[in-house]
């Protein structure tokens, strides 16, 4: 009944249909969801696109969860790379896909290596809340 629906619709409801699924330890289907929402990303927005970036590290969650650590850190290094290219290293939605990459190193026994990517954007985190007001100002009538 809805008309004007886009890809990128369709995209965001099969995501949803991948959350729902991981939320129920349904991996298989997970997996295929996700999978299926990067398809219409990438054709509605490009392989280079933020949206995409994130649906690779969305599937590589799926397939961390599914066991499938070297799937998962694959898919993940993909869209950390994508991330970079579209929104750049210091970006808070490029940082989270760090920490998040870097839970599945840790599963995957890559202890250090998870323990340097995690501490790197948590610090990276911090500072850009530290900086985000640094030229703020608040008027003395404003706290009257």
């Amino acid at each position: 009944m809805a008309s004007g629906l886009d890809q990128d619709f369709y995209a965001t409801v099969w995501s949803a249909q991948g959350w729902l699924s991981l939320l129920n330890k349904d991996t298989t289907t997970a997996i295929s969801a996700y999978a299926h929402a990067i398809e219409l990303w990438r054709a509605a927005n490009g392989e280079q696109h933020m949206l995409t970036g994130w649906g690779y590290m969305l599937l590589g969650k799926s397939y961390a969860q599914a066991g499938q650590n070297d799937k998962a850190l694959e898919q993940m290094r993909k869209g950390l790379n994508i991330l970079d290219q579209a929104v750049g290293s210091s970006d808070p939605k490029y940082l989270a896909a760090q920490i998040s990459y870097s839970q599945v190193l840790d599963q995957s026994g890559e202890h250090d290596e998870a323990v340097r990517v995690k501490n790197s954007a948590q610090q990276a985190l911090k500072r850009l809340s530290r900086d985000a007001c640094a030229d703020c100002t608040v008027s003395a009538f404003a706290l009257h």
